[in-house]
């Protein structure tokens, strides 16, 4: 009986222990033995590579000696070996045992990983590590939906790596396996296969085919690509010109190649590396932050100078002004290299003097001046201002509820010379599109002289001053050169030829804004001004226009007459109206 209750009480205590240890791991105080998952990991990819005859590029626990073989480290910072020849191996882990909410991810230009334990209760709580030299971080111990995909991953590629890495989720809606993906890398960096070439072999998996359908039209795998890698339906024009373009390329290319073609195109559009972002960092466009590690708003700026990518979301709020180590102003105060924010409202939030830049505004960083040219502009998704004072930049509105303000300045060549300016995603009836003209006429009203069906306008019949600024709206204009568009003004238009002395009263001569058609489907923009500024005035908002702007006094409008500001792509020039300057 004795010996009984003994037992009994050994059971008892035994159960009580278990509990307690049960009760500390649902709190999170109690962690999973790294080196456990690990030792797995390793062994299970390890043996999938030699099943398949890989006798290189497998893995090791810790950091190894020689970027050959793959090293796989746990909760610990490191330096990581990797190598220049992309496909000899280097390809590094960093396993975690917690989920990927326990953590806060920071990856900057460089590619260097920050992981900060943020999980509340854990016995790492509130540290972080440092790697370099890391491929994936891998979280929850490996876990796996199906052997070898580990849905809780981040992936850290460059360039033609990354859209690989993005037709696995475009192909076969799942992150890359690990062993699969490498062998398909070293194939792609070694030169022994491109994209196209893998897009082809994706698209005769039996996988493939099971999430897009076999022997399915042209239409139906247009409507598969929307469905299965943006997440959302085909928009008409969108299917009509994909479906188009796959039957001119098939008889040729074949439809194998033909749809690899577009598969990968749909991998690596801004919508499906958008749609990646939160698995996948590029570091040379840009890197990756969670809101809870954002990256010091000086590292961010000056790893710009050499990425050439500035990403805002990755900084956090910050006082005072920040600058970049490259940053100048000329004597006017406009900067001329380097990019700075924060120095005060008046100047937007973000200044730029960078030339072909990648800028990335967030909420909080809306509005900028940008100096530069050859810039592309992602504006936030908050709307914003964003002002552009010189040439051949290209803004990219993200936002389609809250407006977004673009104002041309012109200032390098003057208020007149052409800006050359490219607008995406432009919404009639919500965002703004201010020209050099515009702007420097100020608060004067806008009236729209609509001669797309061909109606005639006399100039000699309109009040040219500083009330009132003119917009022509025409109707084709073919590819949308000056001298196309000069052919169409005067087809619908007379000059009036009114002169006024520079800085008379408040009358002004002849100006006006045009908007025509293009044949693909844009609006182009124009103004035709002859500015003569008063004395020492610039910057400020004119409030008159003074000078013929016909030029040669020939009485018609001519190519050379015409500024070209900017293309709306994608915008149809009757969708426009005086909201929308």
């Amino acid at each position: 009986m004795i010996k009984k209750l003994k037992f009994v009480h050994i059971l008892i205590y035994i159960a009580c222990i278990f509990a307690i240890v049960t009760s500390f791991i649902s709190m999170g105080i109690m962690e999973m033995t790294v080196g456990n998952s690990i030792s797995s990991f390793v062994s299970y990819q390890n043996s999938v590579r030699q099943s398949q005859g890989w006798s290189s590029n497998l893995y090791a626990e810790g950091v190894q000696t020689t970027a050959t073989v793959n090293s796989v480290v746990g909760w610990q910072s490191a330096a990581l070996p990797t190598s220049n020849t992309p496909w000899v191996g280097g390809n590094n882990v960093v396993l975690l045992d917690g989920a990927r909410a326990n953590y806060g991810v920071q990856i900057d230009g460089t590619g260097q990983l920050m992981i900060k334990d943020i999980g509340a209760g854990g016995a790492n709580n509130g540290q972080s590590i440092t790697v370099t030299g890391a491929s994936y971080a891998i979280f929850n111990g490996g876990a796996t939906t199906s052997p070898g995909v580990y849905s809780q991953i981040m992936m850290i590629q460059k360039g033609d790596d990354a859209t690989l890495a993005r037709m696995y989720e475009s192909s076969f809606g799942r992150m890359p396996d690990p062993m699969g993906y490498e062998s398909w890398k070293a194939q792609l960096d070694s030169g022994q296969m491109s994209l196209q070439k893998i897009g082809q072999s994706f698209v005769q998996s039996s996988e493939f085919q099971s999430l897009f359908g076999a022997n399915n039209t042209a239409q139906q795998y247009v409507d598969a690509l929307y469905t299965n890698v943006l997440g959302r339906a085909a928009d008409k024009a969108g299917e009509a010109g994909y479906t188009a373009y796959l039957g001119s390329i098939e008889p040729t290319m074949g439809v194998v190649a033909a749809r690899a073609s577009l598969l990968v195109a749909f991998s690596g559009s801004p919508e499906e590396i958008n749609h990646s972002s939160s698995w996948l960092v590029d570091p040379t466009v840009g890197g990756y932050a969670d809101s809870a590690v954002p990256i010091d708003p000086l590292v961010v700026l000056n790893q710009a100078i050499g990425s050439g990518v500035l990403n805002l979301n990755l900084t956090g709020v910050t006082e005072g002004a920040v600058k970049s180590s490259n940053y100048v102003t000329n004597s006017g105060g406009f900067a001329i290299s380097g990019f700075a924010y924060g120095f005060s409202s008046s100047s937007g939030d973000l200044v730029s003097g960078q030339d072909n830049a990648t800028i990335i505004l967030r909420s909080g960083i809306s509005n900028t001046n940008i100096f530069a040219t050859g810039n592309t502009i992602n504006s936030s998704s908050t709307g914003g201002i964003i002002n552009l004072i010189n040439s051949s930049n290209t803004v990219n509105i993200t936002s389609n509820s809250i407006a977004t303000t673009i104002k041309v300045y012109g200032f390098n060549g003057g208020p007149d010379s052409p800006t050359n300016e490219i607008i995406n995603n432009f919404h009639p009836g919500l965002d703004i599109f201010e020209t050099p003209l515009i702007h420097m006429m100020g608060g004067a009203n806008i009236s729209i002289l609509n001669a797309s069906a061909g109606q005639i306008f006399k100039g000699s019949f309109l009040s040219f001053d500083s009330n009132v600024n003119y917009v022509l709206i025409l109707g084709d204009v073919g590819n949308g050169t000056s001298a196309e568009v000069a052919t169409a003004i005067n087809k619908v238009y007379s000059m009036a030829e009114i002169n006024f002395p520079a800085g008379t009263a408040s009358n002004s001569a002849e100006h006006f804004t045009i908007v025509g058609q293009t044949s693909s489907g844009n609006s182009v923009v124009f103004d035709m001004v002859n500015w003569q500024m008063a004395s020492g005035m610039f910057g400020g908002k004119v409030k008159y226009a003074s000078g013929n702007p016909d030029i040669n006094h020939n009485g018609i409008v001519d190519a050379n007459e015409l500024s070209f500001v900017a293309t709306l792509v994608g915008v149809h020039s009757n969708a426009l109206t005086a909201h929308d300057f």
